[in-house]
């Protein structure tokens, strides 16, 4: 099934993207002030009209996000008619999910050089951690706590955190960062129990902190379903 995302508010640019290009179905973001019109012009075409607010940007990312997650098909996105607000959010779209993106001139479409992101790091593994990452930064956020994780935080065996951490942090969604800090060593140490006895002088180490990128809240907001590591 191949399916157009648009936004809409004066003109009508998806009618242009129609004549030059056949769609199993249409679905239009607009505001309260143009859903009617939305609803008059769809008639034509099997499609559905999502009400939004069209000068938050927040809201529409999680909007346009909240229908994509129920879509299954080829999904296109027109990036030209909307407010500039929603045009910035079907472009974020395009580019955190890789979609194929247009954009309406006066004589012509053009077809946006978009990466495609979720080809190149978003395996199931990363997916799931950086869906864990949010909430537990979420979590922070409620508590009034800084919004810095480390890695044991995030999962007490860190060693399979090693490869999924260095994609998202490739693809630019997650920044880490090393701290210093000073911990008593116990004397000794078996897998099953340490010492109550710890060395007088605490040993320097290493600690691994993570922290969100803007990118890697917004795109964690794209993922709906946690894949198992």
């Amino acid at each position: 099934m191949k399916i157009l995302l648009s936004g809409l508010s004066k003109g009508e640019t998806f009618k242009k993207i129609l004549k030059k290009e056949s769609f199993d179905k249409v679905i239009i973001f607009t505001s309260n002030k143009y859903v009617a019109r939305a609803k008059k012009l769809l008639k034509k075409f099997q499609g559905k009209v999502y009400e939004v607010d069209a000068f938050d940007l927040q809201s529409l990312m999680q909007s346009i996000g909240n229908v994509i997650a129920t879509l299954k098909g080829n999904i296109v996105i027109n990036i030209t008619d909307g407010t500039n607000l929603m045009a910035a959010a079907f472009l974020c779209t395009s580019y955190y999910q890789g979609f194929r993106t247009l954009y309406v001139s006066e004589n012509n479409i053009l077809e946006m050089p978009v990466p495609k992101l979720k080809k190149y790091f978003l395996t199931k593994t990363a997916k799931y951690w950086l869906n864990k990452i949010n909430g537990l930064m979420r979590e922070k956020r409620k508590k009034g706590l800084p919004e810095i994780l480390t890695a044991k935080e995030i999962s007490y065996n860190t060693r399979k955190l090693s490869r999924p951490l260095r994609l998202l942090e490739k693809a630019g969604l997650i920044k880490t960062n090393y701290h210093h800090r000073f911990k008593k060593i116990p004397l000794e140490k078996t897998d099953f129990i340490e010492s109550l006895e710890y060395d007088e002088k605490p040993k320097k180490i290493r600690v691994r902190c993570i922290e969100l990128t803007p990118l890697g809240v917004l795109y964690g907001k794209f993922i709906n379903k946690q894949a198992v590591p």
